[in-house]
């Protein structure tokens, strides 16, 4: 399934992991290798959160991102950049993968503040 992702160019794909009727959906790259398979991580915190071991089998579903940035805008980034349009130019242009990092350490410090 993954190779179909990559065959259309779509790297960055939205997951649904599930194990024991839990699931979590995230944002995830496709990582292909020489070998001809492609990898995906799944961290520490995601496995903790479906409460998986090592070599447990859960269910990993892939579908198509149509986010603008390959991850979910948190909305106080948003307003700011919404607000501000010369902020707003220096964030888009910005690479993909920085525009992305900004993105993950504003989500993670919303969910250290809600801890």
């Amino acid at each position: 399934m993954a190779h179909l992702f990559l065959k259309n160019n779509h790297k960055r794909v939205k997951v649904v992991a599930t194990f024991n009727e839990q699931s979590i959906n995230y944002h995830g790259a496709l990582i292909p290798k020489k070998n001809g398979l492609c990898v995906m991580y799944f961290s520490s915190e995601k496995q903790k959160a479906l409460g998986i071991f090592m070599n447990d089998y859960f269910e990993i579903q892939l579908f198509e991102d149509q986010s603008k940035y390959g991850v979910d805008m948190p909305e106080e980034l948003d307003a700011v950049l919404m607000s501000d349009h010369e902020t707003y130019t220096i964030f888009e242009a910005l690479t993909p993968g920085r525009l992305r990092s900004i993105i993950y350490t504003v989500n993670a410090i919303n969910r250290h503040r809600l801890k």
